[in-house]
């Protein structure tokens, strides 16, 4: 895929407090009007960051924002407590599996 269009699909699925692209199988949610938060911000906020509508009781998930993370191979930051790497899913996954 084209850069451009890779930062693209990126800039549409960042969450906009972390500005970082969430981890992908995690859940990815979203406010009633649509904007996108990944999990972990998700939990620390009352409100929407973008539009301030109030967050219900209920966690209203973007299953098409968690299908293109999965899908795309986006740099994201490694989950490991202390690590701070960048890297696409790919290399990570091989990094693990050869024991790096």
């Amino acid at each position: 895929m084209a850069d451009g269009m890779d930062e693209q699909l990126q800039s549409l699925v960042r969450c906009p407090v972390c500005v970082s692209v969430p981890r992908s199988g995690g859940p990815v949610f979203q406010c009633g009007n649509g904007h996108l938060i990944c999990d972990a911000c998700r939990y620390r906020l009352v409100q929407c960051p973008t539009c301030r509508t109030p967050y219900d009781g209920k966690r209203k998930r973007n299953l098409l924002a968690e299908q293109i993370i999965d899908k795309f191979d986006f740099p994201r930051e490694c989950r490991h407590p202390g690590c701070v790497e960048t890297a696409v899913k790919s290399a990570m996954k091989v990094g693990i599996k050869a024991g790096k």
